[in-house]
């Protein structure tokens, strides 16, 4: 049997639900409430990908997403993700992607305003495209 892939989500509680019900099928999934809790997981748990959206317990998705990256975990594909409509608007959603990436994510994936069957689509291929082969 393969071992499946696993990927670190920091979300708050709503957009984490969503997630695990949208990826779990894919990949096994740990959930992060804090940076704390996500940079202790990377140290000791093997990672594959993290899944970080736009803000959690008490951080926000570009500056998380710059920290990992001055860490040994700087080569774990990250993906940003807006998976709840919030107080943001699609423009500002778009000059967060051009940053997330310039920062080293591979992709800002916005499925918050996607049903869960084209939001499962959408994801499923972000996870394809950026996880490593096993």
């Amino acid at each position: 049997m393969a071992v499946r892939q696993r990927a670190l989500v920091t979300a708050q509680l709503p957009a984490w639900t969503r997630l695990e019900r949208l990826v779990s099928p894919v990949v096994d999934l740990i959930h992060a409430h804090t940076s704390d809790e996500a940079f202790n997981t990377l140290e000791r748990e093997p990672i594959d990908l993290i899944i970080c959206t736009i803000a959690f317990e008490d951080s926000r998705m570009i500056e998380f997403l710059q920290a990992v990256k001055r860490t040994p975990s700087a080569s774990i594909p990250f993906i940003c993700c807006r998976a709840l409509p919030g107080v943001l608007s699609d423009n500002m959603v778009e000059h967060m992607r051009e940053a997330c990436v310039q920062c080293g994510a591979v992709a800002l994936v916005d499925i918050a305003k996607l049903d869960d069957d084209k939001a499962r689509s959408v994801l499923k291929s972000a996870l394809t495209a950026s996880l490593p082969s096993k």
